[in-house]
């Protein structure tokens, strides 16, 4: 919610208007201002409905928290806003999830690697989806490197022994993720 709140901040500031909408402005004009960033949100950033309705979410809680009340009262346009949008953009496109024919076929589309890479690449596959990773959290990604806070290191990963003894389990301790939202790392098995 904090990066929701200063994402309003700044776009408030840039109009040159503190971020709270205050109950004894003109409610039309404030209407206006939050339709305009839904806008803003919708066409410039290319988000999905769910999306904004989070940001618009941060926005009123911080006006809640600070004993301002809810900002978005009586603003009729902005709920019939929000429902259009939705109706618009339509249900979200759901990605399949990758099995084992998916991953035999990112092998074969890799071609004939010498035993380590393959062994690289074979880790990484079935990691990446076995633990339904984010992309920053196994890949090098698009020039950008490693997101080292996020990435899994060989020392975060353990294999320990089940009770029988084909059941060896891997786990995988996530240092940070953006699944993480307590900020304190999370060990899966």
């Amino acid at each position: 919610h904090k990066a929701a709140w200063r994402m309003w901040s700044v776009f408030m500031s840039v109009k040159n208007q503190g971020p709270y909408l205050l109950s004894d402005g003109d409610r039309v004009e404030q209407e206006d201002v939050v339709l305009e960033y839904v806008s803003h949100l919708s066409d410039t950033m290319h988000w999905a409905c769910g999306t904004i309705k989070v940001k618009l979410a941060a926005i009123a809680r911080e006006h809640v928290l600070q004993g301002k009340g809810d900002p978005y009262v009586g603003m009729d346009r902005l709920r019939i806003a929000m429902r259009t949008l939705r109706r618009e953009q339509g249900a979200a496109k759901k990605k399949l999830p990758a099995g084992p024919p998916e991953i035999a076929e990112a092998k074969k589309a890799a071609g004939d690697l010498d035993s380590g890479d393959q062994a690289v690449l074979d880790l990484c596959l079935n990691l990446g989806f076995g633990y339904m990773l984010r992309g920053g959290e196994f890949l090098y990604r698009d020039g950008r490197g490693w997101e080292d806070e996020k990435v899994v290191r060989g020392r975060d990963l353990e294999v320990r022994k089940g009770e029988v003894k084909t059941q060896d389990q891997a786990w995988l301790h996530w240092r940070s993720s953006k699944a993480d939202q307590g900020g304190i790392g999370k060990t899966l098995a």
